[in-house]
């Protein structure tokens, strides 16, 4: 069997994916990117610095964030010359500004200049730039309540080509126009996406806004921030929140997701603030702060004064994981939990924050006084994933805005009677983040455009004709923070969906917050993120070689889990055709002697083993793992504890020296094989029931993929080790009764066919069990390759040797009539003369004119022996010789000579308890046996030959034949 091995191992490989790469030469103005994610570029004066990391280190888990390029667009594109419109609408308020219907615009609506100024801006950069979308020329659509319902409907939907459908819906979340818009785009399934909310508190707090559309749902949100953990392989976290309504459900939301994932909550604070109108000494004090009244303030000493006692609880359970969930009514900042924590040596290389709050709520100025001048390097360690921006300080602009600074008021100043509504006033020659996501946003559209067109070779064209905008997936994180609150994979409830959320770590005085992209087209994963500044000649300070995590997970859609699903497939049909065939034919003599039971049961393992294959191909999820577990196990008892049952009934059979006669029904043998399957039953329903396993990503280089995993890994190991070692002791159980009824002849319950089972099983386990279970190094195409093809080598053989036996022998009937063979074709005509004669003795057998018998026979002693048609006759003057008379393949005429001398035994054949049609001659080189047309005639011929054989002297001559 081992060319089979090799051929199937060969082909699967070459199906197989390339082993995993190293990572390629950096691009030039980069010198690496680091393990944990930052990117260091080259000497100064060599380069614009991407990201200037704090003096230190933190040793976060290792983790790789990839720069793919976006380009080169084809010719086809470039050909279009930005001939086609792809537009975009924005939602904005209409001649009328009411400011409370936005949560987030100041009292004097300038939000919505804002708006229209950053989209504009943007909109007319793009289109300048022949290296972003070079077929299309970008189209901002201002959508307000003053439009009519029929106007909004055929400006969201397209009528003509050259007013075509939006490709994507841009609106401030919580306000009155992206809910009347978002309540019409929805309707069509193209992409939307709100700015600066995700937060359940609005629909804790406020039921009006119940309706409004939000970015992604509140319970969403938290699954993403377990994500974190999960991702990292953190196995205990701590939760730390208020006591008010948003942080209590948070805090509920996120312990179930951790749950969900197995990861353990091992404390769980909720402090209660003294909370102030104006006493300036409670920990937190609304409309107090006496450097600027719009900013309420918190009191240091007060505030960590209660923090005391529950960080000395958190300081005594020794966790590194804390998550910190803050909001509502009463907004504490997490830096003051986070310098808290470090007074109680909760901070360092070896812990870990995560808030789902901007950092700092105050102006610089105000986290100065209270935190000192080193506040931000301070931060190492903790991560925000949040979808508002970490620094709020308008004064003091962060590097994101570097480059509005320098063309906001001049764009302002030439295009102020577009950008202005009635309502709006004020100054917008400084640019702040909100204005600063907008512009980004309207970057990550176009960006995400080009990587689907460029990608699959396609023109805007297509964008239209294919209606690629129905499918579209956008995700925002920062290129230098370790996960975003989506992850790395887009993991958005529903794929129509643009999500806006930026995760950042707080790593030294100045760090990068352009954001990145990601794109999903049809629910692939085709990008893994974007990073750099998003202005005019980005695309030439994108590392076009920097590695790209890519997922190697095989699948039913590529074509080695293609090919492997299609084999399968195949051998589960042949298995089900086998199992209705001896269904069908149970009752036939021939099969009732082959026990049908045991091979129908065989059967049905062979085909739960084969299902494996499908949780292998349709993706990795907590189910597809436990199915797998299940199909696997109990297809295995199944088919060995079947197989055990006819080797056991084998082996006490022929097994005892005085040879008695030993009837073993079925039923004992079906009771026995299902107190093996019962044992498998309990032995997975506990390991599923206390260990339901879950999904873990593993991370080799630039390669990924998705592996089943344990909530608890000590429990897991355990009933691991219990349940293999269970089906351990079945296989080398099946081992010993093969050896021990190795000599038994096939005639007899198949023990050949049963012990060449077994080894190979035995063999192939071997080696996949190691290979697929123990080595996490092996790439995941080859695993995959190597584990399924020896699998199929193994089903394969044991459904040739346990079933396709059975079934050639029922198919190809002893009588040899397939063979269309004429007898008198040997050189005589057939003789009866033992039909209707009974012979007792010898000397019965001289009232026989002609010792001759048409039979079938076959030699046992081969290893697969065919049913051939023949004349079996006595011969010589005593009666001394046998000739077996019959055709080869060919039709040729073969004799056979036997000498009696040599002949060790004469015997009726029995199979179980029924007496049959055939017997046996044993001689020293083979064992034939013959079947004749009824038990008379059987019968007849035995006494003849056992006489003749016991009145010779034994030869020295083993056999002659003659051609």
């Amino acid at each position: 069997m081992s060319p089979i091995y090799i051929i199937l191992v060969l082909v699967a490989t070459v199906l197989a994916d390339d082993p995993w790469p190293s990572w390629p030469t950096p691009y030039p103005m980069y010198q690496g990117l680091a393990a944990d994610g930052t990117i260091f570029p080259n000497p100064p004066n060599t380069s614009t610095p991407f990201f200037v990391p704090y003096n230190g280190s933190w040793s976060a888990p290792t983790r790789s964030f990839p720069l793919p390029a976006v380009g080169p667009a084809s010719d086809a594109r470039k050909a279009l010359n930005k001939s086609i419109t792809l537009r975009v609408g924005v939602s904005v308020y209409g001649s009328v500004c009411t400011p409370d219907l936005d949560f987030y615009s100041p009292p004097d609506c300038d939000v919505l200049t804002e708006t229209r100024t950053a989209t504009l801006l943007a909109q007319e950069e793009i289109n300048a730039n022949p290296l972003i979308l070079p077929d299309a020329k970008l189209e901002v659509v201002f959508l307000d309540n003053d439009f009519p319902d029929l106007t909004i409907r055929s400006t969201v939907t397209g009528f003509t080509v050259a007013n075509p459908p939006l490709s994507l819906m841009l609106g401030s979340s919580l306000d009155s126009d992206t809910m009347v818009t978002a309540a019409y785009t929805s309707a069509f399934s193209f992409p939307q996406i709100g700015v600066r909310s995700d937060s359940p508190v609005f629909t804790a707090y406020h039921d009006n806004y119940k309706y409004f559309w939000r970015p992604s749902s509140g319970g969403q949100r938290y699954v993403n921030m377990a994500l974190i953990a999960q991702s990292f392989n953190w196995k205990q976290v701590g939760i730390i929140g208020g006591q008010d309504q948003y942080s209590t459900t948070a805090a509920q939301q996120l312990s179930d997701a951790c749950h969900e994932m197995g990861i353990t909550v091992i404390s769980q604070l909720a402090f209660k603030w003294s909370v102030s109108k104006r006493d300036p000494t409670a920990c937190y004090c609304l409309n107090c702060n006496t450097m600027n009244p719009d900013w309420n303030a918190i009191n240091m000493t007060t505030c960590k004064r209660e923090l005391s006692s529950g960080f000395a609880q958190l300081k005594g359970t020794d966790l590194r994981v804390f998550y910190v969930l803050m909001g509502g009514e009463y907004l504490i900042d997490p830096l003051l939990l986070y310098f808290t924590a470090s007074e109680f040596g909760l901070v360092g290389e070896d812990y870990v924050w995560i808030t789902n709050l901007p950092v700092n709520n105050y102006p610089d100025r105000y986290m100065v006084t209270n935190f000192g001048k080193d506040y931000l390097p301070k931060l190492r360690g903790l991560l925000v994933p949040d979808d508002a921006p970490t620094m709020n300080d308008e004064t003091n602009p962060t590097e994101a805005l570097q480059h509005l600074l320098g063309i906001w008021p001049s764009f302002v100043a030439q295009n102020l009677e577009r950008v202005q509504t009635s309502g709006s006033i004020g100054d917008f020659n400084v640019p702040s983040l909100r204005i600063r996501d907008y512009y980004d946003i309207m970057y990550y559209f176009a960006n995400a455009v080009d990587l689907i067109l460029n990608s699959q070779n396609l023109t805007m064209n297509d964008w239209y004709s294919e209606k690629l905008y129905k499918q579209l997936t956008i995700d925002v994180w920062n290129s230098t923070g370790y996960i975003s609150t989506t992850g790395q994979y887009i993991l958005t409830e529903n794929g129509d969906r643009v999500i806006p959320s930026f995760v950042y770590q707080m790593d030294g005085i100045n760090w990068d917050t352009s954001p990145a992209i990601a794109a999903i087209v049809e629910n692939t994963l085709k990008f893994e993120g974007h990073s750099g500044a998003t202005w005019f000649g980005s695309r030439l300070t994108v590392p076009p070689d920097h590695p790209i995590l890519h997922l190697q997970q095989v699948s039913v859609h590529d074509g080695l889990g293609a090919t492997f699903t299609a084999l399968y497939t195949a051998a589960i049909a042949v298995c089900t055709a086998s199992l209705v065939t001896i269904v069908v034919l149970r009752k036939d003599k021939r099969m009732t002697k082959r026990s049908p039971v045991f091979i129908v049961n065989i059967l049905l393992g062979l085909i739960c083993v084969l299902a494996t294959i499908y949780p292998n191909v349709f993706g990795t999820t907590p189910q597809t793992c436990a199915i797998e577990r299940w199909t696997q196990g109990i297809g295995f008892a199944v088919v060995m504890g079947n197989v055990a049952a006819k080797a056991y009934r084998i082996w006490r059979i022929f097994d005892n020296a005085k040879m008695k006669t030993v009837s073993i029904p079925n039923s004992e043998l079906m009771r026995f094989s299902g107190i093996i399957m019962l044992i498998e039953i309990i032995l997975l329903g506990i390991w599923t029931g206390v260990d339901f396993p879950v999904v873990l990503m593993e991370q080799s280089g630039t390669k990924y993929r998705f592996v089943c995993g344990a909530r608890n890994e000590t429990v897991s190991t355990v009933l691991t080790a219990i349940v293999y070692a269970c089906n351990a002791l079945l296989l080398f159980g099946n081992a010993f009764l093969a050896w021990k009824t190795r000599n038994v002849a096939t005639d007899y319950g198949e023990a050949k066919h049963i012990a060449y089972t077994v080894y190979n099983v035995v063999v192939i386990c071997l080696i996949v069990v190691p290979q697929a279970y123990l080595s996490t190094s092996t790439s995941a195409t080859l695993a995959f390759a190597v584990r399924f093809s020896l699998s199929l080598v193994a089903i394969v053989i044991a459904w040739a040797l346990l079933v396709g036996s059975h079934l050639y022998m029922i198919f190809v009937p002893p009588s040899g009539d397939h063979l269309n063979m004429n007898i008198s074709s040997i050189g005589r005509a057939p003789f009866n003369s033992l039909t209707n004669t009974t012979v007792t003795s010898l000397a019965d057998a001289s009232t026989v004119k002609y010792l001759v018998g048409d039979f079938s026979f076959r030699d046992d002693s081969k290893f697969f022996s065919v049913w051939k048609s023949c004349q079996l006759h006595i011969i010589g003057a005593s009666r001394c010789s046998l000739m077996i008379r019959y055709l080869s393949q060919n039709k040729t005429p073969v004799h056979n000579v036997i000498e009696l001398a040599d002949v060790m035994a004469v015997e009726r054949s029995k199979a179980e308890e029924d007496e049959l049609d055939t017997f046996t001659i044993q001689t020293k080189s083979s064992r034939l046996t013959f079947q004749a047309k009824d038990v008379k005639e059987a019968s007849s011929w035995v006494v003849i030959l056992k006489a003749l054989v016991e009145s010779k002297t034994p030869g020295s001559s083993a056999a002659a034949s003659a051609t």
